[in-house]
Order: C-alpha cells, then sequence, then structure tokens
C-alpha cells in the first residue's frame, strides 16, 4: 500500500514493544510475586522512534516516464490509487493499538505513549478520511441546490438566526466562497515553501551561496523578480490545473482505492512509478569535465 506508512506504523510499535520489554527486563516486573511492587512502567513508556525528514530534490519525487505523457499518467494514476489504498493501515492501526492496551499493563498507558497513537490515528483520518467525506458532503450540497432551482429551502424559510448564520458560512448564498479560504492557504504554504528552500538561501548568502542555492530553483522571472514569476505559477496551477488533477488523481483515485480495499483487503499490484528524467547530452562544464544528465548516468551505472 502505501508502504511508508505501513513501515513507519511497524517501527513505532515494534520500538513500543521494545521499551516495554526493556523496562520489564530491568525490573523483572512479570516475575515478580504478588507481595513485590513491580518497577514495570516507573518511568514513562514512550516510543524511541523518531522521524527526520531527507529532503531530495523534486525531480527525485515527481513520476514520470521515458515512453511519453501518456504512460507517465497511467503510472501516477496507479501510484495515486495504490496510496489511496493506504486507508486499510488505520483498521491496521486500531488492531495494533488494541494489542498494545490489552497486553501492557494499565499504569504504562501514559500521555506519552497515548498522545504519539491520537497524533497518527488524526494524520490517517486527514489522509485517507477526511477528503473523501468533504467531497462527499458538498457533492450532497450541489445536488440539493441544483435540484431546489439554485436555492436551499431550509435555509431560506428558516427564521432563526443562528440556522441563517450557519447557512450562510455553508456557502449556500454564495457556494465558490467557503473553498477561498483553503486555496488562499494553500497558495500561500506553496509560496512560502518554496521562497524558503529556493529564493531565500541565494539572497542572504550571495555569491557564498552553495551551487544548489545559487541555481535558485531555477526560477525565471517575472516583472523583473523571481516571487511575482513564482505567485503567477503558483496561482496559475491552483485556479486552472488544480481543479481537474485533483479530481481525477484526487477523487476518483480515492474512490477506487477504497472499493479495492473493500473488496480485495489488502492484496494489491504493486506498479512501481516511474522516476525518469529527460535524457540530454552531456555538457561541458568550465573545469572541462563533461556531466551527464541523471537517466544517462544511471543506465551507465546499470550497465557496469
Amino acid at each position: 500500500i502505501a508502504e511508508d506508512h505501513h513501515a513507519f506504523l511497524r517501527c513505532f510499535f515494534y520500538s513500543t514493544r521494545a521499551a516495554a520489554l526493556g523496562l520489564a527486563s530491568c525490573s523483572d516486573a512479570f516475575g515478580a510475586s504478588s507481595d513485590e511492587e513491580p518497577l514495570l512502567c516507573a518511568r514513562p513508556l514512550a516510543p524511541k522512534l523518531r522521524l527526520r525528514p531527507l529532503y531530495l530534490p523534486v525531480k527525485a519525487t515527481s513520476v514520470a516516464s521515458n515512453e511519453g505523457c501518456r504512460r507517465s499518467w497511467c503510472d501516477r494514476w496507479a501510484q495515486a490509487t495504490r496510496h489511496s489504498q493506504g486507508v486499510a493501515e488505520l483498521s491496521y492501526l486500531v488492531l495494533a493499538t488494541w494489542d498494545m492496551a490489552r497486553l501492557l499493563p494499565a499504569r504504562c498507558l501514559t500521555l506519552p505513549i497515548l498522545l504519539p497513537i491520537g497524533r497518527l490515528f488524526l494524520r490517517l483520518m486527514y489522509i485517507h478520511c477526511l477528503p473523501s467525506c468533504q467531497f462527499v458532503a458538498t457533492a450532497v450540497l450541489i445536488w440539493h441546490f441544483l435540484s431546489h432551482g439554485w436555492r436551499v429551502p431550509v435555509c431560506e424559510d428558516s427564521e432563526r438566526r443562528t440556522l441563517d448564520v450557519l447557512c450562510a458560512l455553508a456557502g449556500t448564498r454564495v457556494p465558490t466562497w467557503p473553498v477561498m479560504l483553503p486555496i488562499a492557504m494553500i497558495f500561500a504554504a506553496n509560496v512560502s515553501v518554496i521562497s524558503a528552500s529556493f529564493l531565500k538561501p541565494f539572497e542572504r548568502r550571495g555569491s557564498a551561496a552553495s551551487l544548489w542555492h545559487r541555481e535558485g530553483g531555477g526560477m525565471q522571472t517575472a516583472q523583473g523578480s523571481a516571487r511575482v514569476s513564482l505567485a503567477l505559477r503558483v496561482a496559475v496551477d491552483l485556479v486552472v490545473i488544480g481543479a481537474p488533477v485533483s479530481f481525477v488523481y484526487g477523487v476518483l483515485a480515492a474512490l477506487f482505492g477504497i472499493w479495492n480495499v473493500c473488496w480485495r483487503g489488502n492484496r494489491i499490484t504493486y506498479v512501481t512509478a516511474s522516476k525518469a528524467l529527460l535524457v540530454r547530452p552531456p555538457t561541458p562544464t568550465p573545469t572541462g569535465h563533461r556531466v551527464l544528465s541523471r537517466s544517462r548516468s544511471n543506465s551507465i551505472a546499470a550497465q557496469s
């Protein structure tokens, strides 16, 4: 499924088990007699697993195939549906949490172990369940809105002010405005992340910046400013390209993945996503050496 999520969950509960066994071996609590005070969980039991990000170039994450756009779209669809089947990880998390709560002493179930598990539940709910619930609720509201002649009777016929405010916040009068705030937040987040990762390091260090930072992310300027070009690109992606791409690779892929999990469980056909780059001829560097593109250098390494 989403192999990184599954690997993290397994490592999380394994580290919790290892920590519990470590405390038990130190205190010999499982072998203590009834009149002895067990020392297990005298210290807070917490998993020792820590997740540290490994930042890679954006070209290492995009799905692209050397066989053309159609093959790239198919590979991207296979990756999206495979990731959507990660909803099965939620049931795995429930089962592992139940086994842990059933086997560990009650005194071990403290905040240092319960809070991380709660965050895992929320994270998986946000990733796999919340988008589908939001789409279903929005689709039902739009269908109800259209079937009654562009109006919502329960809101227009109500005399209660609290219900009137709730209907206005739900977008019954202006259906497009509830999505404007999330789009604005996505826009600000994308611009901030790209600026902090590519533009600001070069502006702060100048010629003393590394070769990576001097590239500035390859951002071309518009009106003499790289930030204007960045803002225009992000805006076009969100307003023009975002909706159809999100519907195909988000909504449809999620529904297809949930259907597969419902009828096939975790038996899936794993399709490796293509991460190929365009093959370019070697380019000379100022030192006279010739640099190969990533895909060509990988093929040469494979042949050797």
